[in-house]
């Protein structure tokens, strides 16, 4: 006897038709009947239904049979409810420069949704994180990029932003010759800034390495020098200006999978939820997460 086995007879119960049971639960009406015909065959049981007019009626031992296989269905889908909260972990990458965004909208939202779930957050650069997507390291990402969406992988797009050039405000002459605060080497992202540096014909030198917008808007609020952004991150403040670039740069901030995921309630909801509340755009405040439905992503 299996879980599919009792779900089949209280199917039948329930729909007192073989054809409509067949229909319910996407199965020939000859499987669902040798499948009866065997249960009271091998197991040896009597007969669980009786036919009155054009129904499927239940035997006083089918009642018996079917009120047990109800308790015992319920108690399996309690159990693997319970199993999933206490042990189900999501792996995720999020773009370093996405933090923010993650951590004070998404993160608070998820768990009230699932206390018991916990989440693994690790903040890899775009390569990384695919290349973790693809050898099963990785059960989602927040990637940035220049390509809107990906072959290897499920997308799901965010936004779309655009990286600007910005400077203090309080500066002025030829902004190229300026020192420019660089995102760490090794990174898409430096590569991104760097395809822009050259592009522009910027000559600045490197004033340092970091993606922590603290410390370059304080940098550019204090220093002569200039920066990258997205223009998701640029603090329009009477401290700092855009500086004009000869063309624009898109930028595409999406999350990732690998086609052959499991799409758990959790992780159904989690992607949602980053679908819903990571696109500094459009922000929802004070979301009420009790009536929270998540968006279809399947």
């Amino acid at each position: 006897m299996d879980l599919k086995q009792l779900e089949y007879i209280v199917t039948i119960a329930e729909e007192k038709s073989f054809s409509k049971a067949a229909g319910k639960l996407y199965i020939s009406q000859s499987a669902l009947s040798q499948c009866l015909h065997r249960l009271e065959t091998f197991e040896k049981l009597p007969p669980l239904f009786r036919k009155e007019k054009n129904e499927l009626l239940l035997t006083d031992a089918g009642r018996i049979y079917v009120n047990g296989a109800k308790t015992i269905l319920n108690m399996a889908a309690e159990a693997d409810l319970a199993a999933q909260k206490r042990c189900s972990t999501i792996r995720i990458s999020v773009a370093p420069i996405c933090e923010f965004l993650f951590l004070t909208e998404v993160l608070p939202g998820f768990k009230k949704l699932y206390p018991d779930v916990s989440l693994s957050i690790r903040y890899y650069h775009s390569d990384t994180a695919k290349q973790q997507i693809i050898e099963g390291q990785l059960d989602l990402a927040v990637v940035i990029d220049q390509l809107p969406d990906y072959s290897l992988f499920r997308s799901f797009p965010i936004y779309e932003d655009q990286v600007i050039w910005t400077a203090s405000s309080m500066i002025s002459g030829n902004f190229g010759d300026l020192p420019v605060i660089m995102p760490p080497a090794g990174t898409f992202w430096r590569r991104t800034c760097d395809d822009i540096y050259y592009q522009e014909g910027i000559t600045g030198e490197i004033y340092c390495e970091t993606v922590d917008l603290n410390i370059i808007n304080t940098l550019i609020s204090r220093l002569p020098a200039t920066s990258f952004l997205l223009n998701s991150a640029y603090l329009n403040t009477s401290d700092m200006k855009k500086l004009p670039l000869k063309r624009t740069y898109p930028y595409y901030i999406t999350a990732i999978m690998s086609h052959t995921a499991a799409v758990t309630g959790p992780m159904e909801d989690l992607t949602g939820l980053i679908l819903e509340l990571m696109n500094p755009f459009k922000i929802k405040k004070g979301t009420d997460w009790s009536v929270y439905r998540r968006p279809d992503i399947r």
